[in-house]
């Protein structure tokens, strides 16, 4: 019940637009002014006390015209104004009912859990007909009312990003999505109307992580921090941490990527395009740093392996899993056991190891040196998976999203690979070292 309630919604549109009134620059004449003789000082005044009630007469003329210029222009922004506040009434009015319905939806269940701990403890019939009715109505609000609400909160925080509810469901719904850049936007605006609450911060924060902003990600974090405002479930106080040694870690990384985009000939990186359901993904392999695991990738792609192989494992704000020929088949029980049939070592040992980031590509295993065909490509960095000393699970990272991340933010569990090739490789043979799987996984 306290998770379906993070995300309420009680909304009062009020949002007014002003447009200013813009005037013309006055018109200057570029012809040449025709040349007189000079004129006395008393001809001056004389002709001036004559002009006198020409010149009144002229600005008479000038201040009617300015009024009814501005009076139009009143007009026509009256009109806008008067379209807009009708787009917001109906906004408005359409919010309220699902505030209403939420508000019922809760009190609804409230009074459920309420008459759940009056029954008798022992009275089984009576306490699953009170469940299936609790179950029914959370049943409802997921799939009618809050869908409904998501989609009606974007504009209502268009029109009034003071709206707090409105901004937190926003702030989900692009977080939930790996929409890490635009989540950040958002409680960057929340943040500014003064509402520095915990799930922003820490949102805000981890958003900046993910798109390899660390100084932001730190500077959000660390007041949070000062707040007493660093969540636990969203690992606050690790991502704080980790800002601060993926400013290092980062620095390296982008040197070695100069140097791999410099890369010429035959020592360019290799790179595999997978075709999937939502896109194309082109990931370049680090052949220099991890040479047996990408030439048993390069090997399986090039005999098809992989194609029609699908996701088999999806966990938003984390990364994406597949390469099990086993996803293949009608038996999603046996998802994430299959394999090549054989192993290969673990290459995350070696002292120039690469570390993960947005859209790293890494060996999946079920333990040192098990690697086979399972990889998966993070959402975000994931520090925990790195090789350093400390870490239980280290995983070799072999390669890089250049092109089709949005399409990896957006995979689902079971979305297949249609087709995986090679875009290109080096000039010699790709054939892996691997030893026998013990244990038939991958």
């Amino acid at each position: 019940m306290a998770r379906l309630a993070t995300y309420w919604i009680v909304v009062l549109l009020v949002f007014a637009v002003a447009l200013p009134v813009l005037a013309d620059d006055p018109k200057v004449d570029k012809t040449k002014p025709n040349v007189k003789a000079p004129v006395s000082k008393a001809a001056k005044t004389k002709q001036s006390k004559a002009n006198e009630p020409e010149k009144k007469k002229a600005d008479t003329q000038k201040k009617s015209a300015a009024d009814d210029s501005e009076s139009t222009a009143n007009d026509s922004e009256s009109t806008k104004k008067k379209k807009l506040s009708k787009q917001d009434n109906e906004v408005a009015e359409a919010w309220a009912k699902l505030t209403k319905r939420k508000e019922e939806t809760f009190q609804k269940l409230e009074d459920l859990k309420v008459e759940y701990d009056k029954t008798d403890p022992d009275d089984n019939d009576e306490r699953t007909a009170i469940r299936i009715r609790y179950l029914e109505t959370v049943g409802e609000f997921q799939q009618q009312l809050y869908p409904a609400m998501t989609k009606l909160a974007e504009k209502a925080f268009e029109l009034n990003p003071e709206d707090y509810d409105a901004g937190e469901m926003v702030l989900g719904d692009t977080y939930g999505k790996n929409q890490f850049q635009e989540a950040a936007q958002i409680a960057e605006r929340i943040i500014k109307t003064g509402q520095k609450t915990k799930i922003v911060l820490n949102v805000a924060g981890i958003a900046y992580f993910a798109m390899h902003q660390f100084d932001e990600s730190k500077r959000i974090l660390e007041e949070a921090k000062k707040l007493g405002k660093l969540d636990k479930k969203l690992k606050g106080m690790f991502y704080l941490d980790y800002s601060t040694k993926y400013l290092d870690y980062w620095k390296r990384e982008q040197a070695i990527r100069i140097r791999e985009v410099a890369a010429k000939g035959n020592e360019a990186l290799p790179r595999v395009v997978f075709e999937t359901s939502r896109g194309q993904i082109t990931l370049e392999l680090f052949e220099n740093e991890a040479p047996n695991t990408v030439a048993n990738f390069i090997n399986l792609v090039e005999t098809k392996y992989y194609n029609e192989t699908r996701f088999h494992r999806v966990v938003s704000g984390f990364m994406v899993q597949g390469g099990d020929p086993l996803s293949k088949d009608l038996n999603p029980s046996n998802d994430g056991t299959g394999g090549p049939g054989y192993v290969i070592d673990c290459e995350c040992y070696r002292p120039d190891a690469r570390f993960h980031f947005r859209g790293s590509l890494s060996m999946a295993h079920a333990g040192k040196d098990t690697g086979g065909s399972q990889f998966f490509i993070t959402h975000l960095p994931t520090p925990h998976l790195n090789p350093v000393s400390g870490n239980k699970s280290k995983h070799t990272v072999f390669g890089r999203v250049i092109e089709g991340m949005d399409v990896v933010d957006q995979l689902q569990k079971n979305d297949p690979i249609k087709k995986a090739f090679v875009l290109r490789k080096r000039n010699h043979v790709y054939r892996p070292v691997t030893k026998r799987d013990k244990r038939r996984r991958f």
